[in-house]
Parts: C-alpha cells; sequence; structure tokens
C-alpha cells in the first residue's frame, strides 16, 4: 500500500511538473511574442517616414558653388566667393544639417544650418551658426510654391535683422538661391545669388 501510494505521488508529482514547465513554457512563448511585436512596433516607428523632411530631399548631397554678393568689394567689384554645400539628412532623417564652406577676398567662412519639422506647430524650424558670429540665430522656413524659403534673423547692434533665402531647384544637379536681407524697418533688399552644381 506504502509503495502503491508512493508510486501514485510520484505520479502525480511528475503531472504537476509537467503541468507547470507546460504553463511556463506558454507563458514564456506569449512574453516572447509581445516582446517581438513590441519590438517590430518600436522599429516601425522608428522608421516611419517623415514626409516633409523628405521633400527636402533634393538639397542633399555634396555640390560646388559661386556666389556673388551685391556688396562690393576693396575694388568696387561684386564680392564673389567660392565654395563647397554639403548636406545630408540627420538621426531618423528628422533633421537635414547644410554646411557650407566659401572662400572669397574676406578670407575663409563656415556656415551650418540645422533644419527640423515641428509637428506641433506644423512648420519647419531652422537654427543658423557660423565661424564669423559667435552664436545661434533662429528662424522658420516654408515653402511658396515650389521655392524653399528661409527666414533667419538676427540681431546687430540692437537692431534686427532679417536673412530671407530661397532655395530653387533647377534641375537633379543643378540649384540656386538667392539672399534678400532686410535691417530694421527696411524692405528686404537683394544681397547674394548663389549657383550650385552637384560635385
Amino acid at each position: 500500500m506504502i509503495k502503491n501510494n508512493a508510486v501514485k505521488n510520484s505520479l502525480l508529482l511528475l503531472l504537476l511538473l509537467g503541468g507547470a514547465g507546460s504553463a511556463q513554457a506558454e507563458e514564456s512563448k506569449k512574453n516572447s511574442s509581445e516582446a517581438k511585436q513590441n519590438t517590430s512596433s518600436s522599429a516601425g516607428k522608428g522608421e516611419s517616414k517623415n514626409v516633409e523632411m523628405e521633400k527636402l530631399g533634393f538639397l542633399t548631397g555634396s555640390w560646388n558653388y559661386t556666389a556673388t554678393h551685391v556688396k562690393k568689394d576693396k575694388n568696387g567689384k561684386e564680392e564673389v566667393e567660392t565654395g563647397k554645400f554639403i548636406s545630408r539628412f540627420g538621426p531618423g532623417n528628422n533633421s537635414l544639417i547644410i554646411e557650407l564652406h566659401g572662400s572669397s577676398s574676406q578670407g575663409e567662412d563656415v556656415i551650418m544650418d540645422l533644419i527640423g519639422w515641428d509637428p506641433k506647430t506644423k512648420s519647419y524650424e531652422t537654427i543658423t551658426t557660423g565661424s564669423s558670429f559667435p552664436t545661434f540665430m533662429h528662424g522658420k522656413a516654408y515653402w511658396n510654391k515650389d521655392l524653399f524659403t528661409m527666414e533667419i534673423n538676427s540681431k546687430r547692434n540692437n537692431i534686427p535683422s532679417q536673412a530671407r533665402i530661397i532655395y530653387k531647384r533647377i534641375r537633379d544637379n543643378e540649384m540656386q538661391v538667392e539672399e534678400w536681407f532686410q535691417r530694421g524697418a527696411e524692405p528686404h533688399k537683394h544681397s547674394m545669388t548663389m549657383k550650385l552644381s552637384k560635385a
């Protein structure tokens, strides 16, 4: 009788352990499946396309440029600047990073623009900095038909100023940029034309 009870108890223990193991396996399988779904969902979110930033794809790449400034040089001629325009998307394609490395009779100059899309305000925001000014200049950007326009705000001697920069795609390998400058309450005046070609 004791032997039979021992056998029964052993069988019962095995069944219980087997059931527990099966339950643990099911739970583990369920958790694994949920983890995969969460990972897939997170990946999907990370890979979601930013349509407004994709529109700026025409700016990306390495370009050679020649910029003609209305401002005269020391010889009374229009200032001519040549250099590189390098543009790429930032992390997650949620920003556009632009670097300009220019050279003119005034010396070398480097300017960096950061453009991003704010889904809350549904608008582009910009930050500009450079080697010739020790600060950040904030601005906005928008589309005017097929022209992408940046408006960069700053202050000089406590007088507000704004640079309006208009990008126009000519062809896949050709682009033109016009700059208009405003100081105080004065109207915007044309200050520069830049012609770019893919390097």
